[in-house]
């Protein structure tokens, strides 16, 4: 499955039409589609967005909170969009079929009326409208997408930390399993068995042992009350610090967009600035140094190698010279021995002939070189070491030099155009003070947010101890003989039902959650910086808790890993059982890396993010895929978009081929070779 496009029509941050692609350049070789923005841009809502379109009402969404339905949907509408022009969202995807490939687009749309909110859905499929498929569409996507794995393939940080908090990974694992193998619906049978159990025995129970379990699950309803009621003030809370939240990062994004958030760093850029300055002016010094010496006969190097080949000439004819009038000495004194020797003088006149003719060829010879320069042998050795040593060791200085004042007056034009863009703090001081007061309201609602979760694990302590009691009673019932031999075949036909839908679900557990756990493993020794810190991986089938086993065996809880670490144990949970549902579905990540230190980000985008799938869509913030990283991502990069937030038009939109304001596609280049293609 391929999602190509997701279309927004007064959703959110989205006024008006907003839409964006998201298909891979090219699947499974270049499958990452990057999505930059701040907070408060639309990240989430695009998420939500696709969540929405593929299940409606069964939709995970992260702004919901505890808000109802059509609250929700309210809450949902662009704030500044027209009365009565409602909302809509469009999403566009691909699958293939028996070796076809079908184009699917779903459009739901809402429109608030007076009380009330009106849904509408329209289905595509290969470009005609698919009026059947509307009514099946709930059968449809759970066949291509069960929204019981969903969470598997579209997630967010948040989710992230969840799971990597030891004592909430256990239900969310248990959640993932179960979906993953189906057992959640055993599970549900199960429980539905144990229901009709009880109710058959109730009706023939004697009066005294039912007015008993009646108190036990009176007492039993009053403590899931205050239970749920617990949860769902937790839920309250936790929508009252989402809205906080996202108050404090539409207040932090009109700061940014004022140059408010560089107020705080000024006296760091001016530093910066001041650093920056007198750098340039010490390499500025250092090039009039160098000016002052060879530096300005680097350009004559070519000039110089001429002269010196020259020279070498002169010095070679100046020996030759000398070596000429040694030879007429010489000659002269072999013909003198000749003489006294009587040689005959025709034998004498040849051998006269014959140097004189030797002298004439190594005279011509010498004849033939100009004397231009006359260097002497000193003179010509320090035009060598000139030319082999100074101004080579000059131009590789003034190279280092100027490549350094080059980067230093680029930082200086970017931090001097960040000082260019500081407010006056009067301009923005609503908003700092407006920022102040959310961080101290967030502040008491994270402090109520504990103190609930407090009185709610006291409350589920007292649940447990009333579940107790009232299975107690349960069991007294089971253990009196009641009443007639149709209740009695009934009941043993249930509880016989119920037995083997426990054990068949067990035994599903414990079947495929050693394939689980492999999966887990493969993906934590790709994700860990620590190669050996992991070398297996349990998951027990009872409790779901997790345990970890280091290279020498030993086993070890993940409590004991850095926060990290167990981030990256987080993903490697959702990586290892996105990998076992064996479905090739893409994966949505918003916040990526907005928990991790900067070593596990590295692994991350390494070694996760162009494995993760064939098609994989990050929502990131500028803080988390930075210049460094987008280099390393580059070569699985095959589109980038970038969420700008307009003052003017007070919305959101998606601008291609940009991802913040210092990348545009194609402008940096990979940090990995093509071969990592």
């Amino acid at each position: 499955m391929i999602i190509d496009s997701v279309g927004f029509y007064n959703v959110g941050a989205f006024k008006g039409h907003q839409s964006v692609q998201l298909t891979p350049s090219s699947p499974g070789h270049i499958p990452i589609v990057l999505i930059g923005g701040q907070n408060g841009r639309g990240k989430t809502t695009l998420l939500d967005g696709i969540h929405y379109a593929l299940y409606g009402r069964k939709a995970r969404l992260a702004k919901q909170g505890n808000l109802s339905w059509d609250d929700f949907l309210r809450g949902l509408v662009h704030r500044h969009a027209p009365s009565g022009e409602g909302a809509a969202i469009v999403l566009s995807f691909r699958y293939k079929s028996e070796g076809n490939e079908h184009q699917v687009k779903i459009q739901r749309e809402w429109k608030v009326g007076p009380g009330k909110v009106k849904e509408t859905m329209t289905v595509w499929m290969d470009g005609g409208v698919a009026s059947d498929l509307v009514d099946a569409w709930d059968e449809f996507i759970e066949n291509l997408i069960p929204s019981r794995i969903a969470h598997l393939f579209l997630f967010d940080g948040e989710q992230i930390a969840a799971l990597a908090d030891p004592e909430k990974s256990r239900d969310i694992l248990r959640t993932g399993i179960y979906g993953l193998l189906g057992a959640d619906l055993l599970e549900r049978l199960e429980k539905d068995l144990s229901a009709l159990a009880r109710r058959h025995r109730l009706e023939a129970a004697p009066e005294e042992q039912v007015n008993e379990l009646k108190r036990a699950e009176a007492n039993h309803l009053d403590a899931m009350t205050a239970v749920r009621d617990l949860e769902e003030a937790i839920k309250t809370l936790q929508a009252a610090q989402l809205t906080a939240l996202n108050d404090r990062d539409q207040t932090q994004a009109e700061i940014h967009n004022q140059g408010g958030h560089l107020i705080e760093r000024r006296e760091v850029l001016e530093q910066e600035e001041k650093t920056l300055l007198a750098q340039i002016a010490e390499l500025e010094e250092e090039i009039r140094k160098l000016q002052g010496g060879l530096l300005p006969l680097v350009p004559l190097e070519g000039l110089l190698e001429e002269i010196a080949i020259q020279a070498e000439k002169e010095i070679s004819l100046r020996g030759g010279k000398e070596w000429l009038s040694k030879l007429e000495i010489r000659d002269q004194s072999l013909l003198s021995d000749l003489k006294n020797e009587n040689v005959l003088p025709s034998i004498l006149s040849r051998v006269e002939a014959w140097l004189c003719r030797d002298r004439n060829d190594v005279d011509s010879n010498l004849r033939a070189t100009e004397m231009l320069y006359d260097f002497s042998q000193e003179g010509y050795a320090q035009l060598q070491h000139l030319l082999h040593g100074g101004l080579s060791a000059t131009s590789g200085q003034n190279d280092l030099i100027q490549a350094r004042l080059v980067t230093n007056r680029d930082n200086l034009e970017v931090v001097q155009r960040k000082l260019a863009r500081i407010p006056d703090p009067e301009a923005v001081y609503h908003l700092l003070e407006k920022r102040t007061q959310v961080d101290q309201q967030l502040h008491r609602v994270e402090e109520d947010i504990r103190s609930t979760e407090f009185s709610l694990s006291v409350a589920v302590s007292n649940l447990r101890r009333i579940e107790k009691e009232r299975d107690r009673q349960h069991s007294q019932l089971e253990s009196i003989r009641i009443g007639t031999a149709l209740l009695d075949r009934n009941l043993t036909h249930i509880e016989r039902a119920r037995t083997t839908v426990n054990k068949f679900k067990e035994s599903l557990v414990a079947r495929d959650i050693l394939r689980i756990e492999e999966e887990i493993l493969k993906s934590a020794r790709i994700l860990y910086s620590k190669k050996k810190l992991v070398s297996r991986v349990s998951i027990d089938p009872a409790t779901f808790q997790i345990t970890i086993y280091d290279s020498l065996g030993d086993a070890f809880s993940a409590h004991q890993l850095s926060a990290g670490e167990r981030q990256i144990l987080a993903i490697s949970i959702l990586w290892g059982l996105s990998t076992a549902s064996g479905k090739t579905l893409p994966i949505i990540i918003d916040t990526p890396l907005g928990r991790l230190d900067h070593r596990h980000r590295e692994n991350l985008v390494s070694s996760y993010f162009h494995e993760a799938s064939h098609q994989v869509v990050l929502l990131s913030t500028e803080e988390e895929i930075t210049p460094e990283f987008y280099r390393r991502l580059a070569p699985w990069v095959g589109r980038i978009c970038s969420l700008i937030y307009s003052e003017e038009t007070q919305s959101s939109h998606f601008e291609p081929n940009r991802f913040f304001d210092d990348i545009k596609q194609g402008t940096i280049t990979p940090l990995f070779g093509e071969e990592l293609k």
